[in-house]
């Protein structure tokens, strides 16, 4: 029986001595009797080094031993509970802290009591808790903003179905009453200007889209010269007089002539002004004021500043102002128009001009300034034999007797849209020339043989069958037959990568939708001279 008790003994002092937790037992007064090899390895404390002495002085710092020690009283006792589990922050015998989780049980034997504790080290768990924490906050936030991401962006598509369709509504309407034939001479000339107005509208919420893609894609490029700021912010600037003027605005510009030359493209610099202040114009209620100012700053800056009195920039809104889709106020009931892509392609193409653009504003109803900061340029590094011009101004726009003169050249012109094809045959007819339209590939070919066109102008997206067939068709005839007949390629895409496909494809040129008359024009009758010039 001795022996029996012996290996007992033996075997679960083998199994202490091997458990992975550290197993310490104490004396009714806390004092350590019995301290494992995984004690000695969680704590850096010998054996030696524990037994004989308190648990709290091995383990925990001085100013938090006596509550132990009066917990531990209480333990076991009548009144008290029998096993008790804490997390604390304990110390190594190298005075370093490490979160500890401790487990103490009360254990009668006769009249005495003893304890029984069991500690393990949870650096490791904390740490994994604290990483769990941060992955759900991470989560929580990138569902967040996933949320407010789906609503700008079901908030950005209603808009554009509002800018679009409030346009169309005023085209289709008075379309409809001119086709009645009963309105005055008056009436009519308001319904073609409201038709060409909200034409333009509808073409510019497109052309806001397409440059923006094409800068987030990368595929937008500049055509920069040396060329002072001034007159092209004049010529930005010049269109929007009206419009301010119908509001009573007080409007005051300070081109400073010798602000400096930069390095930019005139027409993208043109747009970005021309963002700035009509962003001015309407969020700027009546009787209100617009300062926009150009000067120099410091030596190798020049600075824009398009400062008004307007509705001002919520404080929230500040920081959002100059990201895409992003309004201040996106509802059905908004009282200003726009996609709310004006200052992010205004930002883009300040950014494309290594320059910076701002906005500041003092909160709603103090206006609101944004400010555009591009690099300077040193006359004195400019090449002898290229001065600086002086800016270009706004294009100005052609009426169709200063059109080129298309009389004796024949147009084939293909398009399965019927208004299309009518309205391009009216614009070539009256400047001279002779056009056929037909609205499928098959018609094309057959006519190319028949009408033997001097140009070619065709639609890419079409049923049945693509313009890019067409003119690969076109270019595998002999030049007899019309193989070499110079092609121009319409399409309401407007992306880089389609240019280069059409041009791949065959085509002289491309050309994107919607095309001024003028424009339309212009790439025939160059291609017209293409044709003379390869018949000599």
């Amino acid at each position: 029986m001795a022996e029996r008790r012996r290996s007992s003994a033996a075997h679960v002092r083998s199994i202490l001595d091997n458990t992975l937790d550290a197993v310490i037992v104490l004396d009714a007064a806390g004092i350590v009797t019995f301290w494992n090899p995984q004690a000695e390895h969680t704590f850096g404390v010998p054996r030696e080094g524990a037994i004989g002495r308190t648990l709290a002085e091995v383990i925990l710092p001085e100013a938090e031993r006596g509550i132990f020690a009066r917990t531990l009283a209480r333990l076991g006792r009548a009144e008290g509970e029998s096993h008790l589990r804490l997390e604390l922050e304990a110390w190594r015998g190298d005075g370093g802290a490490f979160p500890l989780e401790l487990t103490i049980n009360a254990v009668p034997d006769g009249g005495a009591l003893s304890f029984s504790a069991f500690a393990r080290d949870i650096t490791q768990r904390k740490h994994d808790d604290r990483e769990r924490e941060r992955l759900l906050t991470e989560a929580e936030r990138a569902r967040t903003q996933a949320e407010a991401a789906s609503r700008v962006k079901d908030e950005f598509l209603a808009t554009l179905s509002h800018e679009l369709r409030t346009p169309l509504t005023a085209i289709v309407g008075w379309t409809y009453l001119l086709r009645g034939g009963r309105l005055d001479e008056a009436a009519t000339s308001r319904g073609l200007e409201a038709i060409e107005r909200n034409a333009a509208a509808q073409a510019q919420v497109i052309s806001d889209i397409l440059d923006l893609s094409r800068m987030v894609g990368a595929k937008f490029r500049l055509k920069v010269r040396p060329l002072q700021l001034a007159p092209v912010a004049a010529a930005a600037i010049e269109p929007l007089i009206p419009a301010a003027t119908a509001k009573n605005l007080r409007f005051q510009t300070v081109l400073d002539p010798a602000a400096g030359l930069v390095s930019g493209d005139p027409d993208r610099l043109r747009q970005i002004v021309w963002n700035l202040v009509s962003n001015a114009v309407k969020f700027t209620p009546r009787g209100g004021g617009i300062t926009v100012r150009l000067e120099r700053d410091a030596p190798a800056r020049v600075r824009l500043s398009v400062e008004d009195t307007g509705i001002g920039i919520p404080a929230e809104l500040l920081p959002h102002v100059f990201e895409r889709f992003r309004q201040g106020d996106s509802s059905s009931t908004r009282s200003h128009g726009g996609l709310g892509l004006g200052l992010a392609v205004a930002r883009h193409l300040v950014e494309l001009h290594g320059g910076t653009v701002e906005a500041r504003s003092e909160g709603e109803g103090l206006g609101a300034t944004f400010t555009v900061v591009l690099p300077a340029i040193d006359p004195a590094q400019l090449p002898p034999a290229a001065p600086a011009p002086a800016g270009e101004a706004m294009p100005a726009t052609s009426l169709m007797a200063d059109a080129p003169d298309l009389r004796g050249v024949r147009v084939l012109v293909v398009d399965d849209g019927e208004d299309v094809r009518e309205v391009v045959s009216r614009v070539l007819g009256l400047c001279g020339a002779q056009v056929r339209a037909v609205g499928t590939a098959w018609e094309a070919l057959h006519a190319l043989a028949e009408f033997a066109p001097d140009v070619l102008v065709s639609e890419i997206e079409m049923r049945g069958e693509t313009g890019f067939s067409l003119i690969q068709k076109v270019r595998a005839l002999p030049e007899d037959r019309g193989g070499q007949v110079p092609a121009a390629a319409m399409s309401a895409y407007g992306r880089t990568d389609d240019r280069v496909q059409a041009l791949l494809a065959g085509f002289h040129i491309h050309v994107p939708k919607p095309i001024q008359p003028t424009e339309l024009v212009a790439v025939v009758a160059s291609l017209a001279a293409r044709a003379r010039g390869a018949k000599r």
